[in-house]
Formats: C-alpha cells, sequence, structure tokens
C-alpha cells in the first residue's frame, strides 16, 4: 500500500506508482528502449543516407557495450584498426581480394581473444 500523503489520505497518484521491484526495471528497460529508438530516429532523419550505417553501427555498439554483450577490449580493437608492424606474408588467394595493408590490420586483430582465428579463416 502507498506511504500516506502530507494529510493523512493516500491519493489516486500515488497508487499509481506502487510497483514492485520487477515491475519497475521493466518499466525502466521499456523506457530506455523507447527514447534509445526515438533518438534514433529524430537522428536518422537529419542524416544523409552515406552516414546512417556509421551511425546505426556507433549506436548499436553503445547499445551492446552498455548492456555487456560486447568485450570493450574488442570494440576498441576494431575501432582503433591496429595495424601489426610485421605481419606475415599474405597468401595468394588473400592477395586477389585483400591488401597488404589490410592484412597487417586482420593480423594485430587476431592477438584480441575474440579473434584469435580469424587470420586461420581467412
Amino acid at each position: 500500500m502507498p506511504a500516506p500523503s502530507n494529510n493523512g489520505e493516500v491519493t489516486q497518484d500515488e497508487e499509481e506508482f506502487d510497483m514492485s521491484l520487477e515491475q519497475l526495471e521493466a518499466r525502466i528497460v521499456s523506457l530506455l528502449d523507447t527514447c534509445t529508438y526515438t533518438v534514433f530516429n529524430y537522428t536518422r532523419r537529419g542524416l544523409f543516407d552515406r552516414d546512417k550505417l556509421i551511425v546505426l553501427t556507433l549506436l548499436s555498439f553503445q547499445i551492446l557495450l552498455r548492456g555487456g554483450k560486447v568485450d570493450p577490449q574488442e570494440y576498441e580493437a576494431l575501432c582503433k584498426g591496429a595495424r601489426s608492424p610485421a605481419p606475415p606474408l599474405i597468401t595468394d588467394d588473400l592477395s586477389r581480394w585483400m591488401i597488404e595493408g589490410q592484412w597487417a590490420a586482420v593480423d594485430a586483430l587476431a592477438a584480441v581473444p575474440g579473434f584469435n582465428n580469424l587470420s586461420k579463416d581467412l
């Protein structure tokens, strides 16, 4: 039961906000989802088509980082685009569609735990 107001009576407004912890958590998640979608929609309208994918990617990564679904070290490695100073020789198959600079970036990314087999899988 809600706490009484200053004069000892329970008002209608106070009864509406009486929620359990689970209901409150669900409400907060719902509000965050709604706010995120609304901000994205307004932002999307003002962007050029070529910039929409970049903004969507950054927004998605921030949502995943805050939710703990993406490792911050992996995100940092992807955003930095570090290159290995001495990558191994590129194979002929890969050299048809990948340049040396890209291969150096793949080799540097292979040092991150989530991408350790990336260079072998290519």
